[in-house]
């Protein structure tokens, strides 16, 4: 695991040359953990530097799907419908004429085979677009996250954003966040040598941290990762 440096993105600017490069960026971690606003925050400062920044937030394919499938994730026909709207995200992004494009995404991707599947997915758009695969895995101790994904402007987003207390216990303990850097070669049948060639992966505790500082956090992790 990348040892973490708190700066400034006034400093990170000042201290890296030359400027970032585009990648793709997933932030990964629990529900109410804090990915949106910080993925918020890191698409400024990315664009900030002159890179165009493709922002997919989990629930803007997670929401269309419960519009038209429903919310009852045991229902094959929900599984089905959110596929065909990744599919066909996926494939418009590949598409993406502009080489300068970054793309950031935030996802609770466990080590269920959804999960590895969809990170297939992640995988396939940096190695077709040539482009270095930085997933950050957020954690965050129980009490936090319990505090963070019952608060009151969480309960007040338009998102269908999960805000039980009970509900984000229970998905602890019944589920791993998946960790690319193990196994994980395996799960989606690729070599090793390939996956770790294009795989840039560190993990942050972001128990204490301000959505400033664990932007910060990231965005070092970025430029480690791309030019390391």
């Amino acid at each position: 695991m990348n040892k973490i440096i708190i700066m400034a993105a006034d400093d990170i600017l000042k201290t890296f040359q030359p400027k970032p490069l585009p990648a793709v960026i997933i932030l990964n971690g629990e529900p109410g953990v804090g990915k949106l606003t910080v993925a918020q925050k890191l698409k400024d400062f990315l664009t900030s530097f002159g890179i165009k920044v493709t922002f997919v937030d989990n629930h803007l394919l997670i929401d269309p799907t419960t519009a038209i499938a429903g919310e009852d994730r045991s229902d094959p026909f929900h599984w089905e419908t959110r596929t065909l709207f990744r599919k066909t995200a996926f494939k418009c992004m590949q598409k993406d004429p502009d080489s300068n494009t970054a793309f950031l995404f935030t996802s609770c991707l466990s080590t269920e085979k959804t999960g590895t599947d969809q990170f297939l997915e992640f995988f396939e758009l940096a190695t077709n677009r040539n482009l270095p695969l930085i997933f950050v895995q957020f954690r965050c101790d129980l009490d936090t996250l319990v505090r963070r994904a019952t608060s009151e402007e969480r309960r007040k987003s338009n998102k269908g954003k999960l805000t039980d207390a009970d509900v984000v216990r229970k998905l602890r303990e019944m589920y791993t966040l998946l960790d690319p850097s193990k196994n994980t070669a395996q799960l989606i049948n690729i070599s090793n040598n390939v996956l770790m060639s294009t795989l840039r992966f560190s993990e942050l505790d972001v128990s204490e941290f301000t959505v400033e500082e664990t932007a910060s956090a990231v965005l070092n992790i970025i430029l480690q990762g791309i030019y390391s």
